[in-house]
């Protein structure tokens, strides 16, 4: 087989695998964007509230009688210090998801990827 053949034959498994690999990232992208839809949408539907008679909304009910030193909303507080952390995440994976299918954005969504799990780790 002449070299030239073979550089053709090497060519076309670049490029076949190329498209996979670029299929692979635009489909790892759509997940990760419809994770922060649903997730927008939850938290729409609800107003940021708990649901009705679940625990967290049971203990919101107590924000009144624990108010004064820790503050005048303390239930409502610790609250958000639960889910700001998990909005921080959604905005750092939407953000991921886009690079996975930008020119170049691989290399860059290592460290957004990092900046994710640093997040979520803490």
């Amino acid at each position: 087989m002449c070299v030239l053949a073979i550089r053709e034959q090497v060519a076309g498994l670049r490029l076949t695998f190329d498209a996979v690999t670029t299929d692979a990232w635009h489909v790892l992208s759509g997940s990760l964007q419809l994770l922060r839809e649903e997730f927008d949408n939850t938290y729409a539907r609800h107003h940021g509230r708990a649901l009705p008679d679940s625990p967290a909304a049971l203990e919101l009910l107590q924000d009144d009688d624990l108010a004064g030193e820790w503050g005048a909303r303390p239930v409502h507080d610790a609250h958000l210090a639960a889910i700001s952390p998990t909005m921080a995440v959604m905005d750092h994976l939407d953000s991921l998801g886009l690079l996975f299918t930008s020119p170049g954005g691989l290399m860059a969504s290592h460290t957004v990827a990092r900046s994710a799990l640093d997040i979520a780790t803490n």
